[in-house]
């Protein structure tokens, strides 16, 4: 079991080597064309508390960014592994958008949010709820290509 492991990363290395000395070859630095990028969010939520998580992501964090005109993201709900849900963001700027502290969708939806749950202080007791209801996270970046 562990030589299979062990053939099974060499070979995976010795993929990777020769894909990448055949793309090097002609040394011409290549820009992707048009790549995608994505913002992808796992979430581990505690024991029993997914529905409500699902609920307040439909009944509240939704309908704010509609109101706001910012993007959702692609909802997965996952039967098996570590994470409850995946949330798959498109990032409309490409990789740029990584420069924001915070953006101004970030900053449309929290004001939207704010309107809609009737202030400042209640969209952040709704955001308080939501973030205890999660036992861990993970927050990564892809490229669709």
């Amino acid at each position: 079991m562990k030589q299979s492991t062990v053939i099974k990363s060499f070979l995976l290395f010795v993929c990777f080597v020769f894909t990448f000395q055949l793309s090097a070859q002609d040394g011409k630095a290549k820009k992707y064309d048009n790549p995608t990028w994505k913002r992808i969010v796992m979430v581990d939520y505690h024991s029993g508390k997914l529905d409500r998580a699902l609920e307040i992501i439909d009944n509240h964090f939704k309908k704010a960014a509609a109101k706001a005109g910012t993007n959702s993201p692609m909802r997965l709900v996952m039967e098996t592994g570590e994470y409850d849900l995946l949330l798959i963001w498109d990032m409309k700027e490409g990789i740029e958008g990584m420069n924001w502290d915070v953006s101004p969708d970030n900053i449309k939806w929290w004001s939207a949010l704010s309107k809609q749950e009737g202030g400042n202080d209640k969209a952040e007791a709704l955001m308080a709820e939501y973030q205890s209801l999660i036992r861990s996270g993970q927050t990564n970046v892809a490229m669709l290509r």
